[in-house]
């Protein structure tokens, strides 16, 4: 499992992913989705499309179905 995670910075969120089992979040990053690893990819880039159009991520994580 990968998490999707994304950090609020100053007019936009950071996104980014980490393997869930191995690698720690950065500090102060929020998880979006836990996703598998065929998904990815998919996912990114969906959530970077939502995050330059203004999205939170409490409002991404709802539409992607709450953790």
């Amino acid at each position: 499992m990968y998490a999707i995670w994304g950090i609020p910075e100053r007019k936009r969120i950071r996104i980014g992913i980490s393997n869930a089992r191995f690698s720690p979040l950065p500090f102060g990053a929020e998880i979006i989705a836990l996703v598998e690893p065929c998904d990815v990819r998919l996912m990114r880039r969906w959530c970077e499309r939502r995050a330059k159009r203004g999205w939170s991520i409490n409002r991404m994580r709802q539409a992607c179905g709450e953790i």
